[in-house]
């Protein structure tokens, strides 16, 4: 193996804190053992179950970037991190940009200085922010979609893209074979050191959270 590393191509899942089970595709399972294992299995975007996504008119900050053609109009649902890049990134584009937020204001976790300026040339690319507005639904038509607000507001767009953060991807781990658990939203807990429950496991990246990378 390069650098003394061995790669192993599949899906794995622990059997115990030591082991793991890797699936190649062809129906054969590899067990692998070892002293300490490190989780870093990332992130996929959170997707709610009350959305309807179709990969076309309604889509995640995964499946935005398989758009066939730029839209004209889109409305990004969350003002964190993920949806104000493609918020940007579209309006930028020439897309009439809507970001719907339940909060007051978006990344909240900046500088309210940076915020203001960010939100100053985001409306000179002519993107609207609908502030303290929270989607109750979202209706599929044939070529475009329409985002129903609970205040009962509506506004129609070729795409929609939910950004409602992110899930790890710690399904398929089995982790309770392992001893450890994740929260609702897929992610293991640390210490200062980034071990887990476990002594032996360690986890890094997305799948803890914050500070994330």
């Amino acid at each position: 193996a390069r650098n003394h590393i061995a790669m192993l191509t599949g899906t794995g899942h622990f059997t115990d804190a030591h082991s793991l089970s890797i699936d190649d595709g062809s129906g054969r399972d590899t067990k692998v053992t070892a002293d300490k294992i490190i989780i870093a299995a990332g992130t996929r975007p959170a997707r709610p179950d009350s959305v309807d996504f179709d990969d076309r008119t309604i889509v995640d900050s995964d499946g935005v970037i398989n758009l066939d053609k730029v839209p004209r109009s889109m409305v990004v649902v969350g003002a964190g991190v993920i949806g104000m890049e493609y918020a940007s990134m579209f309006a930028a584009l020439g897309t009439k940009v809507t970001v719907v937020e339940r909060r007051d204001k978006m990344l909240d976790f900046c500088d309210e200085e940076i915020i203001e300026s960010l939100k100053y040339h985001l409306r000179d690319l002519s993107v609207t922010f609908r502030f303290g507005e929270e989607v109750a639904a979202v209706e599929r038509h044939q070529t475009a979609a329409l985002c129903i607000l609970k205040s009962g507001k509506k506004i129609a767009a070729d795409t929609v893209m939910y950004s409602a953060g992110r899930q790890g991807q710690t399904d398929d781990l089995a982790l309770e074979a392992a001893g450890l658990s994740a929260d609702k939203r897929g992610r293991i807990d640390v210490d200062t050191s980034y071990r887990t429950a476990v002594d032996n496991i360690y986890a890094v990246g997305d799948v803890i959270g914050f500070p994330a990378l």
